[in-house]
């Protein structure tokens, strides 16, 4: 179960299409609030059972957004929220959860090279 979660949350936090900002980043209004936590995640395709035993982290975005809704409301509010961010030109990232996961450990794998050899 462990190892599951860890890759859940990693397939949700790491990948090269996502937008990273230093930690003194302070977005200037509640606007670029929401886009900076729309960018900084993915929401990857699983099962809708798969969704409920993993408490909905298959949606990252909508958690970021408002971390307090209850799973099941994650998952209902997701089609709203890809909608806004399309109409508003805003990345919403949503892909297979396989190829997410992928994608993330391969970020991961060159964070922890030196930066001299961790090119690409």
């Amino acid at each position: 179960m462990t190892v599951y979660s860890c890759a859940t949350i990693y397939a949700g936090h790491f990948g090269d299409d996502l937008e990273y900002r230093h930690t003194d980043f302070r977005p200037r209004g509640r606007g670029r609030w929401y886009r900076m936590q729309v960018e900084s995640a993915h929401d990857y395709a699983v099962p809708s059972w798969v969704s409920v035993l993993c408490g909905a982290l298959d949606h990252q975005i909508e958690h970021h957004l408002f971390p307090k809704l209850p799973p099941n409301r994650l998952r209902e509010i997701a089609p709203k929220v890809a909608d806004i961010c399309e109409r508003y030109g805003v990345r919403y990232g949503r892909n297979a959860w396989g190829g997410t996961l992928l994608a993330a450990l391969r970020r991961l794998g060159r964070m922890s090279l030196p930066p001299a050899l961790a090119v690409g």
